[in-house]
Protein backbone atom coordinates (compact mmCIF):
# COMPACT_ATOMS: atom_id res chain seq x y z
CA UNK A 1 0.00 0.00 0.00
CA UNK A 2 1.41 3.26 -1.13
CA UNK A 3 1.42 6.21 1.80
CA UNK A 4 1.49 10.03 0.67
CA UNK A 5 4.03 12.49 1.44
CA UNK A 6 3.60 14.67 4.89
CA UNK A 7 1.45 17.77 4.91
CA UNK A 8 3.93 20.93 4.16
CA UNK A 9 2.99 21.84 7.30
CA UNK A 10 5.03 18.80 8.95
CA UNK A 11 8.66 20.19 8.14
CA UNK A 12 10.41 18.39 10.67
CA UNK A 13 8.37 15.43 10.15
CA UNK A 14 9.08 15.79 6.08
CA UNK A 15 13.05 16.14 6.49
CA UNK A 16 13.58 12.95 8.59
CA UNK A 17 11.51 10.42 6.39
CA UNK A 18 12.82 8.31 3.65
CA UNK A 19 11.45 6.28 1.30
CA UNK A 20 11.40 2.31 1.02
CA UNK A 21 14.45 0.93 -0.41
CA UNK A 22 12.68 -2.34 -1.39
CA UNK A 23 12.45 -2.59 -5.08
CA UNK A 24 9.33 -3.56 -6.84
CA UNK A 25 5.97 -1.87 -6.70
CA UNK A 26 4.80 -0.07 -4.05
CA UNK A 27 7.83 1.26 -2.20
CA UNK A 28 6.85 4.15 -0.05
CA UNK A 29 7.27 6.37 2.95
CA UNK A 30 8.04 4.36 6.34
CA UNK A 31 7.05 6.07 9.90
CA UNK A 32 9.73 7.93 11.44
CA UNK A 33 10.33 5.50 14.02
CA UNK A 34 11.98 3.19 10.76
CA UNK A 35 13.99 5.68 9.15
CA UNK A 36 17.23 3.52 8.14
CA UNK A 37 20.79 4.17 7.94
CA UNK A 38 21.26 4.40 3.64
CA UNK A 39 24.23 4.25 1.39
CA UNK A 40 25.39 7.48 -1.05
CA UNK A 41 23.30 8.45 -3.75
CA UNK A 42 24.00 8.71 -7.33
CA UNK A 43 21.70 11.27 -8.37
CA UNK A 44 19.04 13.87 -6.47
CA UNK A 45 15.81 14.67 -8.16
CA UNK A 46 13.91 18.36 -7.64
CA UNK A 47 9.96 17.74 -8.11
CA UNK A 48 7.97 20.67 -7.89
CA UNK A 49 3.84 20.70 -7.71
CA UNK A 50 2.00 22.63 -10.23
CA UNK A 51 -0.87 22.99 -7.16
CA UNK A 52 2.04 23.87 -4.47
CA UNK A 53 4.51 26.39 -3.87
CA UNK A 54 7.37 24.25 -3.36
CA UNK A 55 9.70 21.72 -4.49
CA UNK A 56 11.10 18.34 -3.00
CA UNK A 57 13.95 16.84 -3.11
CA UNK A 58 14.68 13.19 -3.13
CA UNK A 59 17.90 11.31 -3.33
CA UNK A 60 18.32 8.48 -5.84
CA UNK A 61 20.20 5.33 -4.94
CA UNK A 62 21.69 2.60 -7.18
CA UNK A 63 19.10 0.37 -6.30
CA UNK A 64 16.51 2.27 -7.82
CA UNK A 65 14.87 3.41 -4.43
CA UNK A 66 14.26 7.10 -3.68
CA UNK A 67 14.84 8.66 -0.96
CA UNK A 68 12.90 12.00 0.71
CA UNK A 69 15.17 14.58 1.96
CA UNK A 70 13.43 17.88 2.47
CA UNK A 71 10.81 20.57 0.70
CA UNK A 72 11.94 24.07 -0.47
CA UNK A 73 9.29 26.94 -0.56
CA UNK A 74 8.45 28.60 -3.72
CA UNK A 75 7.21 32.05 -4.44
CA UNK A 76 4.50 30.51 -6.48
CA UNK A 77 3.00 27.93 -8.23
CA UNK A 78 6.45 25.44 -9.49
CA UNK A 79 6.74 24.45 -12.76
CA UNK A 80 9.28 24.38 -15.03
CA UNK A 81 12.79 23.93 -13.43
CA UNK A 82 16.48 24.82 -15.00
CA UNK A 83 20.00 24.25 -13.63
CA UNK A 84 23.71 25.54 -14.70
CA UNK A 85 25.93 23.89 -16.41
CA UNK A 86 28.10 22.64 -13.15
CA UNK A 87 24.47 22.16 -11.12
CA UNK A 88 25.51 24.24 -8.41
CA UNK A 89 22.60 26.48 -9.35
CA UNK A 90 19.08 25.72 -9.61
CA UNK A 91 16.03 27.96 -10.83
CA UNK A 92 12.43 27.08 -10.95
CA UNK A 93 9.49 29.94 -12.95
CA UNK A 94 6.57 29.97 -10.48
CA UNK A 95 2.84 30.93 -11.86
CA UNK A 96 1.29 33.35 -9.60
CA UNK A 97 -2.04 34.45 -8.77
CA UNK A 98 -2.38 37.89 -11.39
CA UNK A 99 -6.09 39.10 -10.14
CA UNK A 100 -5.03 39.19 -7.09
CA UNK A 101 -2.27 41.53 -7.44
CA UNK A 102 1.10 38.98 -7.69
CA UNK A 103 3.51 38.56 -10.58
CA UNK A 104 4.79 35.34 -12.04
CA UNK A 105 8.78 35.26 -10.63
CA UNK A 106 11.92 32.92 -11.54
CA UNK A 107 12.81 31.86 -7.97
CA UNK A 108 16.77 31.37 -7.84
CA UNK A 109 18.46 28.49 -5.46
CA UNK A 110 22.02 27.75 -4.55
CA UNK A 111 23.14 24.03 -4.73
CA UNK A 112 25.26 22.07 -2.96
CA UNK A 113 26.48 19.61 -4.97
CA UNK A 114 27.26 16.69 -2.55
CA UNK A 115 23.93 16.62 -0.29
CA UNK A 116 21.76 18.26 -3.02
CA UNK A 117 20.48 21.14 -0.46
CA UNK A 118 19.23 24.26 -1.47
CA UNK A 119 19.47 27.73 -0.45
CA UNK A 120 17.13 30.72 -1.73
CA UNK A 121 19.26 33.77 -3.57
CA UNK A 122 16.25 35.18 -4.05
CA UNK A 123 12.61 35.91 -6.66
CA UNK A 124 13.22 38.00 -10.00
CA UNK A 125 9.63 39.01 -11.39
CA UNK A 126 9.54 38.34 -15.24
CA UNK A 127 7.83 39.64 -18.73
CA UNK A 128 5.46 36.71 -19.62
CA UNK A 129 4.19 33.73 -17.18
CA UNK A 130 7.16 31.15 -18.75
CA UNK A 131 5.99 27.72 -19.64
CA UNK A 132 9.90 26.74 -19.70
CA UNK A 133 13.51 27.83 -18.96
CA UNK A 134 17.06 26.80 -19.25
CA UNK A 135 20.69 27.80 -18.63
CA UNK A 136 22.87 28.79 -21.40
CA UNK A 137 25.61 26.89 -22.14
CA UNK A 138 27.80 29.37 -20.59
CA UNK A 139 26.12 29.99 -17.46
CA UNK A 140 25.82 33.38 -18.01
CA UNK A 141 21.91 33.32 -18.88
CA UNK A 142 18.41 31.98 -17.90
CA UNK A 143 16.07 32.14 -20.79
CA UNK A 144 12.85 31.72 -20.37
CA UNK A 145 9.81 31.12 -23.42
CA UNK A 146 6.26 32.63 -22.43
CA UNK A 147 3.41 30.59 -23.99
CA UNK A 148 0.73 33.00 -22.57
CA UNK A 149 2.86 36.14 -23.93
CA UNK A 150 4.25 35.02 -27.33
CA UNK A 151 7.68 35.72 -26.33
CA UNK A 152 11.51 34.65 -25.53
CA UNK A 153 13.40 36.60 -22.45
CA UNK A 154 16.80 36.25 -20.61
CA UNK A 155 17.73 37.07 -17.30
CA UNK A 156 21.83 37.81 -16.60
CA UNK A 157 23.02 35.41 -13.96
CA UNK A 158 24.54 37.57 -11.01
CA UNK A 159 27.92 36.27 -9.70
CA UNK A 160 25.93 35.09 -6.44
CA UNK A 161 23.70 33.32 -8.91
CA UNK A 162 20.95 35.24 -8.62
CA UNK A 163 19.06 36.98 -11.32
CA UNK A 164 19.41 40.66 -12.53
CA UNK A 165 15.73 42.33 -12.72
CA UNK A 166 16.67 43.48 -16.29
CA UNK A 167 15.67 41.62 -18.80
CA UNK A 168 15.68 41.19 -22.45
CA UNK A 169 12.47 39.65 -24.37
CA UNK A 170 11.89 38.71 -27.98
CA UNK A 171 8.65 38.26 -29.97
CA UNK A 172 7.91 34.87 -30.92
CA UNK A 173 5.04 32.63 -32.64
CA UNK A 174 1.91 31.99 -31.11
CA UNK A 175 2.55 30.06 -27.77
CA UNK A 176 6.42 29.78 -27.40
CA UNK A 177 6.48 26.91 -25.08
CA UNK A 178 10.44 25.46 -24.84
CA UNK A 179 13.43 27.48 -25.33
CA UNK A 180 17.27 25.86 -25.30
CA UNK A 181 20.59 27.05 -27.17
CA UNK A 182 22.74 24.65 -29.17
CA UNK A 183 26.41 23.19 -28.18
CA UNK A 184 27.98 26.09 -29.56
CA UNK A 185 25.95 28.34 -27.57
CA UNK A 186 25.52 30.64 -30.85
CA UNK A 187 21.85 29.53 -31.50
CA UNK A 188 18.58 28.93 -29.60
CA UNK A 189 15.75 26.73 -30.69
CA UNK A 190 11.92 27.67 -29.67
CA UNK A 191 9.25 25.37 -30.45
CA UNK A 192 6.04 27.38 -30.81
CA UNK A 193 2.81 25.17 -29.97
CA UNK A 194 0.06 27.59 -31.28
CA UNK A 195 2.04 28.35 -34.43
CA UNK A 196 3.47 24.95 -35.43
CA UNK A 197 7.15 26.16 -35.99
CA UNK A 198 10.34 26.01 -34.51
CA UNK A 199 11.64 29.10 -34.39
CA UNK A 200 15.82 29.34 -35.04
CA UNK A 201 17.49 32.25 -33.31
CA UNK A 202 20.75 33.42 -33.43
CA UNK A 203 22.05 33.93 -29.47
CA UNK A 204 24.64 36.64 -28.39
CA UNK A 205 26.14 34.89 -25.21
CA UNK A 206 27.45 38.39 -24.59
CA UNK A 207 24.71 40.41 -24.14
CA UNK A 208 22.10 37.88 -23.83
CA UNK A 209 19.88 39.09 -26.90
CA UNK A 210 17.93 36.90 -29.66
CA UNK A 211 17.78 37.49 -33.27
CA UNK A 212 16.35 35.90 -36.43
CA UNK A 213 18.14 33.46 -38.12
CA UNK A 214 18.18 32.45 -42.26
CA UNK A 215 16.10 30.64 -42.40
CA UNK A 216 13.98 32.07 -38.96
CA UNK A 217 11.49 28.97 -38.56
CA UNK A 218 11.48 25.16 -39.54
CA UNK A 219 7.78 24.42 -40.48
CA UNK A 220 5.49 21.65 -38.99
CA UNK A 221 2.36 20.28 -40.49
CA UNK A 222 -0.79 22.93 -39.47
CA UNK A 223 -1.76 21.90 -36.03
CA UNK A 224 0.89 19.83 -35.07
CA UNK A 225 1.67 21.73 -32.08
CA UNK A 226 5.56 22.12 -31.71
CA UNK A 227 6.33 21.50 -27.36
CA UNK A 228 9.98 20.43 -26.55
CA UNK A 229 13.08 19.59 -28.07
CA UNK A 230 16.05 17.35 -27.26
CA UNK A 231 19.48 17.25 -28.29
CA UNK A 232 21.31 14.57 -29.17
CA UNK A 233 24.86 14.00 -27.41
CA UNK A 234 26.72 14.17 -30.60
CA UNK A 235 25.66 17.40 -31.50
CA UNK A 236 24.26 16.05 -35.43
CA UNK A 237 20.75 15.29 -34.60
CA UNK A 238 17.94 17.00 -32.60
CA UNK A 239 14.70 15.73 -31.92
CA UNK A 240 11.06 17.40 -31.27
CA UNK A 241 8.05 16.13 -30.11
CA UNK A 242 4.61 17.72 -31.16
CA UNK A 243 2.03 18.32 -28.66
CA UNK A 244 -1.53 17.85 -30.69
CA UNK A 245 -0.95 15.22 -33.19
CA UNK A 246 1.70 13.24 -31.25
CA UNK A 247 4.58 12.98 -33.79
CA UNK A 248 8.21 12.98 -32.61
CA UNK A 249 10.68 14.33 -35.83
CA UNK A 250 14.15 13.56 -35.80
CA UNK A 251 16.50 16.42 -37.16
CA UNK A 252 20.09 17.06 -38.92
CA UNK A 253 21.71 19.78 -36.97
CA UNK A 254 23.85 21.81 -39.23
CA UNK A 255 26.32 23.49 -36.35
CA UNK A 256 27.70 25.78 -39.01
CA UNK A 257 24.83 27.53 -40.00
CA UNK A 258 22.74 26.75 -36.63
CA UNK A 259 19.46 25.33 -38.69
CA UNK A 260 17.16 22.02 -38.57
CA UNK A 261 16.43 19.92 -41.39
CA UNK A 262 13.62 17.40 -41.02
CA UNK A 263 14.75 13.32 -41.33
CA UNK A 264 12.36 10.61 -39.96
CA UNK A 265 9.10 10.69 -38.52
CA UNK A 266 7.00 8.57 -35.96
CA UNK A 267 4.35 9.00 -33.52
CA UNK A 268 4.29 8.56 -29.51
CA UNK A 269 1.06 7.21 -29.29
CA UNK A 270 0.46 2.88 -29.16
CA UNK A 271 -2.89 3.49 -31.63
CA UNK A 272 -4.39 6.53 -33.56
CA UNK A 273 -6.24 8.85 -31.41
CA UNK A 274 -8.14 12.18 -32.50
CA UNK A 275 -6.26 14.43 -30.32
CA UNK A 276 -2.76 13.62 -28.92
CA UNK A 277 -1.67 15.20 -25.68
CA UNK A 278 2.08 14.86 -25.68
CA UNK A 279 4.50 16.36 -23.46
CA UNK A 280 7.96 15.63 -22.92
CA UNK A 281 11.12 14.27 -24.52
CA UNK A 282 14.68 13.13 -23.84
CA UNK A 283 17.57 11.42 -25.11
CA UNK A 284 19.71 8.79 -22.74
CA UNK A 285 22.87 10.31 -22.05
CA UNK A 286 24.80 7.68 -24.44
CA UNK A 287 22.49 8.52 -26.83
CA UNK A 288 20.88 4.96 -27.87
CA UNK A 289 17.85 5.91 -26.96
CA UNK A 290 15.01 8.92 -27.33
CA UNK A 291 11.95 8.45 -24.85
CA UNK A 292 8.63 10.93 -25.11
CA UNK A 293 5.08 10.83 -23.02
CA UNK A 294 1.31 11.20 -24.04
CA UNK A 295 -1.15 12.59 -21.72
CA UNK A 296 -4.17 11.21 -23.44
CA UNK A 297 -3.17 7.42 -23.52
CA UNK A 298 -0.76 7.74 -20.36
CA UNK A 299 2.23 6.12 -22.25
CA UNK A 300 5.98 6.11 -22.31
CA UNK A 301 7.20 5.38 -25.59
CA UNK A 302 10.81 4.74 -26.03
CA UNK A 303 13.02 4.52 -29.37
CA UNK A 304 16.22 3.42 -30.47
CA UNK A 305 17.80 5.97 -32.70
CA UNK A 306 20.70 5.91 -35.22
CA UNK A 307 23.05 8.74 -34.18
CA UNK A 308 23.73 9.59 -37.97
CA UNK A 309 20.83 9.22 -39.65
CA UNK A 310 18.24 10.15 -37.16
CA UNK A 311 16.08 7.02 -38.03
CA UNK A 312 13.89 6.01 -35.56
CA UNK A 313 13.41 1.67 -34.25
CA UNK A 314 12.66 -0.89 -32.23
CA UNK A 315 9.83 1.35 -30.21
CA UNK A 316 8.54 0.29 -26.88
CA UNK A 317 5.55 1.90 -25.43
CA UNK A 318 4.46 1.20 -21.63
CA UNK A 319 1.05 2.13 -19.50
CA UNK A 320 2.49 4.90 -16.78
CA UNK A 321 0.98 7.27 -14.28
CA UNK A 322 -2.09 9.65 -15.40
CA UNK A 323 -1.04 12.39 -17.17
CA UNK A 324 2.75 12.11 -17.29
CA UNK A 325 3.52 15.69 -17.85
CA UNK A 326 7.48 15.19 -16.87
CA UNK A 327 10.52 13.15 -16.66
CA UNK A 328 13.86 12.84 -16.40
CA UNK A 329 16.48 10.52 -17.11
CA UNK A 330 19.39 10.02 -14.35
CA UNK A 331 23.16 11.44 -15.47
CA UNK A 332 24.30 7.43 -15.49
CA UNK A 333 21.25 6.38 -18.31
CA UNK A 334 20.12 3.98 -15.63
CA UNK A 335 17.12 5.63 -14.21
CA UNK A 336 13.87 7.55 -15.06
CA UNK A 337 11.76 9.54 -12.84
CA UNK A 338 8.23 9.71 -14.22
CA UNK A 339 5.65 12.40 -12.87
CA UNK A 340 1.99 11.24 -13.28
CA UNK A 341 0.14 14.78 -12.65
CA UNK A 342 -3.20 13.49 -12.07
CA UNK A 343 -2.35 10.03 -9.90
CA UNK A 344 -0.23 12.06 -7.94
CA UNK A 345 2.77 10.18 -8.41
CA UNK A 346 6.30 9.52 -8.53
CA UNK A 347 8.05 6.33 -10.83
CA UNK A 348 11.24 5.34 -11.26
CA UNK A 349 11.89 2.83 -13.85
CA UNK A 350 14.92 0.78 -14.88
CA UNK A 351 15.46 1.68 -18.47
CA UNK A 352 19.40 0.50 -19.32
CA UNK A 353 18.82 -2.94 -20.00
CA UNK A 354 19.27 -3.46 -23.38
CA UNK A 355 16.54 -4.49 -25.75
CA UNK A 356 13.80 -5.11 -23.56
CA UNK A 357 10.98 -2.02 -21.93
CA UNK A 358 11.41 0.42 -19.14
CA UNK A 359 11.13 -1.74 -15.79
CA UNK A 360 9.39 -0.21 -13.11
CA UNK A 361 11.10 -0.11 -10.24
CA UNK A 362 8.91 1.59 -7.44
CA UNK A 363 6.23 3.96 -7.16
CA UNK A 364 5.16 7.07 -4.57
CA UNK A 365 2.69 8.76 -3.58
CA UNK A 366 3.49 12.74 -4.13
CA UNK A 367 1.86 16.03 -3.48
CA UNK A 368 -0.69 17.35 -5.42
CA UNK A 369 0.16 17.45 -9.10
CA UNK A 370 3.33 16.59 -9.65
CA UNK A 371 4.55 18.64 -12.35
CA UNK A 372 8.20 19.13 -13.12
CA UNK A 373 11.74 16.17 -12.23
CA UNK A 374 15.02 17.78 -12.81
CA UNK A 375 17.76 15.32 -12.00
CA UNK A 376 21.21 15.84 -11.21
CA UNK A 377 24.22 13.90 -10.20
CA UNK A 378 25.03 13.66 -6.41
CA UNK A 379 28.66 14.71 -6.05
CA UNK A 380 30.46 13.02 -3.29
CA UNK A 381 32.38 15.02 -0.66
CA UNK A 382 35.67 14.42 -2.71
CA UNK A 383 34.48 15.81 -5.68
CA UNK A 384 33.32 12.06 -7.40
CA UNK A 385 30.38 11.84 -9.01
Amino acid sequence: MLRQLPSTADSKTRSSLQLSRKLGLGSCLPSTSDVKTVTTPSYHAYVAYHSGRAIDLFAGFDDGALEYVEQYALSGMGLPLAVNPDGTRLYASTFNKLDEGEIDRIDSFSRNPSTGELQNLGSTRTVGRLTHISVDKSGRFVLGASYFSDLVVSHKIQPDGSLDEAEFSFPTGRNAHHIQTDPSNKYAFVPNLGSSQVLQLKFDAETGEFSYNDPPAVEQPAGAGCRHIAQHPNGTLMFLVNERDGSVVSFAFDAAQGTLCELHRTSVLRDPIPQAWAAQIHVSPDGEYLFASERNTHVLTRWRIDPVTGAFSEKTTIDVARNPRCFDIDPSGRYLVLTGLEDNLIEVFYISIKNREPKRLSKITSHREPSWVEILPAQNPNGDI
